[in-house]
């Protein structure tokens, strides 16, 4: 198989990650109550109660706005409209395995304040906290977390690619920043 036929062959993933913010600049976050990515290997596994926005995968025929603002319900309880959401980062994700230019999964993040209603634990999700941006437990999220999430909080649009099992010289994983920013 050609590179040019395992690119088509791949099917990449969407998904979205929604931050719900207050007036005093708290952002919230809540622990996932199952692991996210069950069968992309053990590297992947383990975000089974990490702190995380609210989101998940975009199911057929939704647009990625309709997946973010019905996944915040699913998984706070919060109502919200499309056209509050902002997109602040789009992360390509690929997964130890592939060595192709296609990634695996494409995260939209937005940030959201015109919202209805308090978050609170759902089937999915644990309890929610509330943290500044500088507070943020990064020792309990998701490992990639603390290494785009910082720049995202401090206003710069982002977009990504993040290699999974690949890392640089020094132990960091392997991050491109694409330096544009992310539309829709």
């Amino acid at each position: 198989m050609t590179h040019y036929e395992e690119n088509i062959m791949r099917i990449t993933e969407r998904a979205t990650v929604v931050y719900l913010k207050r007036p005093d600049g708290c952002f919230c976050l809540a622990p996932k109550k199952g692991n996210i990515h069950k069968a992309k290997g053990e590297e992947l596994k383990g975000t089974a109660d990490k702190l995380n926005g609210y989101g998940g995968k975009q199911k057929f025929a939704q647009t990625i706005l309709q997946t973010a603002i019905s996944e915040l319900f699913e998984e706070s309880s919060v109502r919200a409209g499309e056209r509050d959401l902002e997109l602040v980062g789009r992360i390509n994700f690929f997964w130890p395995d592939n060595d192709t230019t296609q990634p695996d999964m494409i995260v939209d993040f937005f940030f959201i304040s015109v919202y209805q209603g308090e978050p609170r634990e759902t089937v999915e999700m644990g309890p929610p906290e509330w943290f500044l941006p500088e507070n943020f437990p990064y020792d309990r999220m998701n490992k990639a977390d603390k290494y785009f999430l910082p720049s995202i909080f401090k206003g710069e649009k982002k977009v990504l690619d993040i290699f999974h099992g690949k890392t640089r010289e020094d132990g960091t994983p392997l991050i491109v920043d694409k330096e544009i920013a992310p539309t829709l």
